[in-house]
């Protein structure tokens, strides 16, 4: 218990006789309103039995590696003991702390210069791999293959293998600028393809283009009708398989390097016109490499339907492109 002169001096009073009558006052006046009625009656309070919500947490995704979006850190950081070197600081030096003014004291403080300089360069480490994985948006690395299938379905396969090259050295809001930007250059190119399609085909007005288009669907539809109708009455009740509609090519990758036959060629048998100019060239490469090609080797070289080959391989046979072997 303090005196009142200690409790004088705390308060800074006058006097202690003053901090006396104050205590004294206080007490009084505090068992006076400890003193309660016998009519008086006292509310009883009621407790909430109510469980408490806890507040949202982040709940651990596998996904996410231990990554905290509302703390923007990582449960387990890099060099995650790097702190442990501290703790020379304070343990590891004590005999020595009493040494003042002497080449013992002065290396003691070069040698904890040393130890704090070297825990700020693994800092630094640390903080530039954080900055590295959230520039570039490696953290949940499941999202990014699906961005980069998405991606690479829309700008094909050799392009995006080509684009993903800037992914290293651009950040992720760059570089999706440059993917978006990309792919907004290929649906202009798509639409003017179009238009010179149509054109080719002899329009001129727009309006024209959407008759077109309907007058084209109504006569494959009525080929498909003609070509159902020409079973005979006796033929198995089941439905006849409907031949495949020409694929429309002009928004494809490798459109622009196709001819007029090639372009007819790839839309009938539905062949990308960048699959096309591959299976081409590895043709002509056998067949220029072997003094010959025949239709049984193009199959093994070309994975795809056999009556798609054969129409390839007789197109490049009519072409003079490739030629049979001599016997």
């Amino acid at each position: 218990m303090a005196s009142f002169d200690q409790i004088a001096l705390s308060i800074e009073s006058d006097s202690s006789k003053e901090s006396e009558s104050e205590e004294v006052n206080i007490i009084e006046n505090l068992e006076n309103e400890m003193i309660i009625e016998d009519d008086e009656f006292i509310q009883p309070l009621h407790l909430n039995s109510k469980i408490v919500n806890d507040p949202p947490r982040v709940l651990s995704d596998p996904l996410l590696a231990g990554y905290n979006p509302f703390r923007s850190d990582f449960e387990v950081e890099y060099d995650n003991r790097a702190e442990d070197v501290l703790a020379l600081l304070y343990h590891g030096f004590n005999g020595y702390e009493e040494v003042d003014d002497s080449e013992d004291g002065a290396l003691l403080s070069e040698l904890k210069v040393a130890i704090v300089d070297g825990y700020n360069m693994r800092l630094s480490e640390r903080a530039k791999r954080k900055r590295v994985i959230k520039e570039h948006g490696l953290i949940n690395i499941r999202k990014l293959h699906t961005w980069s299938s998405r991606i690479e379905f829309e700008l094909g396969k050799d392009h995006f293998k080509h684009m993903m090259r800037f992914m290293q050295f651009t950040k992720c809001f760059e570089f999706d600028k440059l993917l978006a930007s990309m792919s907004n250059f290929n649906s202009i190119r798509a639409q003017t393809n179009k238009l010179l399609n149509y054109r080719h085909q002899g329009m001129r007005l727009l309006k024209s283009y959407e008759l077109y288009e309907k007058l084209l669907k109504h006569r494959q539809e009525s080929v498909r009708n003609v070509k159902s109708k020409s079973f005979p009455i006796f033929s198995m009740p089941c439905q006849p398989k409907k031949p495949a509609a020409p694929l429309k090519i002009y928004h494809l990758p490798g459109f622009k390097q196709l001819n007029g036959s090639e372009v007819t060629l790839c839309s009938n048998q539905r062949l990308v016109p960048k699959d096309f100019l591959k299976f081409k060239q590895a043709l002509i490469s056998e067949c220029e490499k072997s003094n010959g090609l025949r239709l049984a080797v193009a199959r093994t070289l070309i994975k795809i339907d056999v009556n798609k080959t054969r129409k390839l391989f007789d197109y490049l046979m009519e072409n003079g492109l490739i030629w049979k072997p001599k016997e």
